[in-house]
């Protein structure tokens, strides 16, 4: 869906470069977590880049919009979209698929551009039981050259590697090769942000 550009926290900074149909409250949410200033909310509501200027596309034909965008400069793309597991087979999780081979080689002939992707929000789901919650990612979040990020609650005061704690939802690896997945995390519980709703 499209993200909803006149939103208070974007400023004229989003621009929509497809045409999908309706306003998405997931897709507005995200943006507003990536770029969303701090000039309202008395602050509450500012994204991890809040000067930064977003290109908005659906993940229809995201692979040959990766190679156009990041040919023409496009340092930084973020992908929160993917397989949802309630139908997927078991072997699909953790699987380094022809999918994820072929965004590797789109990554690594374009050495400038990172790539960034969801984990996925279905652990504890009922999913893969014979894991006991682990090896839930699949497709892209299986590649070797992009980020991988999982969603931690929020931690407001760090003293070491406990004070941060797994959200109840987020999948995690690891892929079946044997890699650690995901890559990175952040605050991904009750995270305030844009809605499609209203500006």
């Amino acid at each position: 869906g499209i993200v909803r550009p006149t939103h208070e926290i974007f400023n004229g900074r989003v621009t929509q470069i497809d045409n999908p149909s309706g306003i998405s409250n997931h897709a507005t949410h995200v943006a507003g977590t990536l770029v969303g200033n701090d000039n309202v909310q008395a602050g509450d509501v500012r994204g991890m880049a809040s000067q930064a200027s977003l290109q908005a596309n659906d993940f229809n034909g995201d692979f040959p919009e990766m190679l156009q965008q990041a040919s023409d400069g496009l340092l930084v793309s973020n992908h929160s979209y993917g397989f949802g597991a309630d139908n997927l087979p078991l072997y699909f999780f953790g699987a380094y698929d022809e999918t994820s081979a072929e965004l590797d080689e789109l990554l690594f002939n374009l050495p400038f551009y990172t790539m960034v992707c969801s984990a996925g929000n279905d652990r504890n789901d009922g999913h893969n039981p014979d894991d006991n919650g682990y090896d839930l990612l699949t497709d892209r979040s299986c590649a070797k050259n992009n980020i991988t990020v999982a969603a931690v609650n929020e931690v407001t005061d760090y003293q070491n590697n406990f004070s941060v704690q797994m959200s109840s939802f987020s999948s995690w690896g690891p892929t079946d090769d044997g890699r650690v997945k995901p890559d990175i995390s952040a605050k991904g519980v009750s995270t305030r942000s844009s809605t499609g709703g209203s500006d």
